[in-house]
């Protein structure tokens, strides 16, 4: 009798717990712009049941947090506050090293944790299914949920990570303990492993069951052979075979094309770039960002400076746009200052050529013509809403590119050649020397995609090599020439004027000794 009654008590227990899984979610309203859960527990392991509206972060350190690791977000309401995001942040570097080798499939993974910590409609797709009351405040806590996900999600989410791979093993294989993971047991493993988030969640893959959840749909993801949709490179071959195929396609243009070289644009690139205005006194970007890093997208007039310091600098750093308008401030400026000292280590044994980049960087961030050769490839937001270049592309004649190149080619750092140091190899040529000027945060705080021929379109006008000054020849701001042992070219122009001055001294003594007639 005793083991049957403790048998009856398990039993309704049991019934109970189910039956009482339940009571939460057959009373939360499910619509756009409302959560299910908000803030963390008092003990900071599960997440509190709250079926309000979505709230906007207030903390800078939390916003610029969410930008890192949840950018679909940012300048939203969200349905998770700075302790969500900042605990979120340190439980998926272990997954981050798992599938960052390859861009999209780590922004799919990272996109489906971050819908369901922080989007602000949440309680469209996402039921709670168990609950428990805090011990101290009896705020209901979150133990367990159902996230849905449409067919077509999960497949596209798997496929993008199933390739990757880490130490030679598939790291899907790693995540799911087994090297023939479906995306089944793929979501089983995701929804058992505390690793990332601190719940269990339950994946239901299909239609709807019901009108108040509409499951997830895969147009937030992206195939691994695509960029993803914060602009990220897609992934490599290696990782993902589709990708080898788009590898071939893009060689095999990049063959056909006779002039010009430029990387093929994402799909990301030119959603900004196409509305700006490209004309003569007209920028595209002005002013650093909140953050110091990189310029303010900006596509107005050209302006002047005002304080005596900042036009001192600036005749100093760019001396060819003094007493002009500009599309730079004196932040940039500053900062350009501090970047070419060590630039200079490298180019300064040399003045044609240290003149030569100084005048490509400055005309790149602060011509007041700037718009009629740059464009932005890629911006983000700010938490202010205001926009930041983060790439984008200079367009210059392969006669400017050659001229650059040559007035440079033969400076000497302990007796290596600069110039190879700079693109790590001694065979480099125009091409990749500006790659590398591009690539390299020491020149400027973005990415830069040169493009080398004719102008592509009416709007854009390759800078012309006229501003640029050979080796041989004396800067356009009167310093004198490079020496003969960084500029073959100068010493052919010493043998002539040693041998002019020769002939001249020669001539000079032969009037003289020549008798004076009576």
């Amino acid at each position: 009798m005793g083991f049957k009654l403790y048998l009856f008590v398990l039993t309704l227990g049991a019934i109970i717990k189910v039956r009482c899984q339940y009571t939460v979610a057959d009373s939360l309203i499910h619509e756009k712009g409302r959560c299910v859960t908000y803030g963390l527990s008092e003990n900071n392991i599960h997440y509190n049941v709250y079926n309000g509206q979505a709230k906007e972060l207030t903390d800078s350190e939390a916003i610029t947090l969410l930008e890192e690791v949840c950018p679909m977000f940012q300048n939203q309401p969200v349905c998770c506050d700075d302790a969500q995001v900042t605990l979120f942040a340190s439980k998926i570097k272990m997954a981050a090293n798992l599938l960052k080798h390859c861009a999209s499939c780590w922004a799919n993974f990272r996109t489906l944790l971050c819908q369901e910590m922080c989007s602000p409609d949440q309680s469209t797709f996402m039921e709670i299914l168990e609950t428990y009351p805090a011990y101290y405040n009896g705020v209901l806590a979150a133990r367990s949920f159902r996230t849905s996900v449409t067919e077509e999600y999960a497949v596209k989410l798997f496929d993008s990570c199933k390739d990757v791979t880490m130490f030679g093993m598939k790291a899907i294989g790693l995540i799911c303990a087994d090297m023939d993971c479906t995306y089944e047991s793929l979501l089983t493993e995701l929804g058992d492993n505390s690793s990332h988030a601190p719940f269990y969640t339950e994946y239901h893959v299909g239609d709807s069951r019901t009108n108040m959840i509409t499951p997830l749909e895969p147009d937030v993801l992206t195939h691994c052979w695509e960029p993803s949709l914060q602009c990220e490179e897609a992934c490599a071959c290696e990782d993902c075979p589709a990708a080898c195929d788009s590898e071939e396609t893009v060689s095999k243009k990049k063959k056909k094309k006779k002039k010009g070289t430029s990387k093929m644009p994402t799909r990301c690139q030119y959603t900004v770039a196409d509305s700006l205005v490209h004309e003569k006194g007209r920028c595209v970007t002005y002013g650093l960002s909140e953050n110091n890093i990189h310029y303010n997208v900006y596509n107005g007039q050209a302006h002047e400076l005002t304080d005596s310091e900042d036009i001192v600098l600036l005749e100093e750093v760019c001396p060819m746009f003094q007493n002009q308008a500009l599309c730079c401030d004196a932040a940039q400026i500053t900062t350009l200052a501090t970047r070419l000292i060590m630039a200079a280590n490298f180019w300064k044994e040399c003045a044609s050529c240290w003149a030569n980049l100084k005048t490509l960087l400055c005309q790149q961030m602060c011509s007041p013509d700037q718009s009629t050769f740059m464009e932005i490839l890629e911006t983000y937001p700010t938490s202010t809403g205001s926009l930041l270049a983060s790439s984008l592309q200079t367009s210059i004649t392969e006669e400017y590119a050659a001229k650059f190149f040559d007035s440079c080619k033969d400076i000497t750092m302990f007796g290596i050649n600069a110039v190879g140091l700079i693109c790590g190899d001694m065979d480099c040529g125009y091409e990749r020397l500006l790659e590398e000027l591009g690539n390299n945060s020491t020149q400027a705080p973005f990415l830069t995609e040169y493009y080398v021929g004719d102008s592509r379109s009416e709007m854009i006008i390759p800078l012309e090599a006229d501003v640029l000054t050979h080796c041989w020849e004396p800067t356009l701001q009167g310093e004198e020439a490079c020496a003969c042992d960084n500029c073959p070219g100068a010493c052919e122009k010493k043998k002539k004027k040693n041998k002019k001055q020769k002939e001249k001294n020669v001539n000079k003594n032969k009037k003289k000794k020549q008798p004076k007639t009576l």
